[in-house]
């Protein structure tokens, strides 16, 4: 059985600060795993060594709304 090495993360900004939340249930099973709603940049490395590709969505800013 071939299993996906990649997980999917989507990077937000709140109050200034860089966060991770999880976007696939891979992600969503490590931070249950770290018992946190985020993945730190710490736990993001320790997946990436485990093997796992990690792919980042940043979130969309509307223009016109700012």
């Amino acid at each position: 059985m071939k299993t996906d090495m990649e997980i999917t993360i989507i990077q937000k900004t709140l109050y200034g600060r860089i966060v991770f939340y999880p976007a696939c249930e891979t992600a969503e099973l490590f931070a249950q795993l770290t018992e946190t709603r985020t993945l730190t940049q710490e736990a993001l490395k320790i997946i990436k060594d485990l093997g796992y590709t990690i792919k980042v969505l940043t979130e969309e800013v509307d223009i016109e709304t700012l």
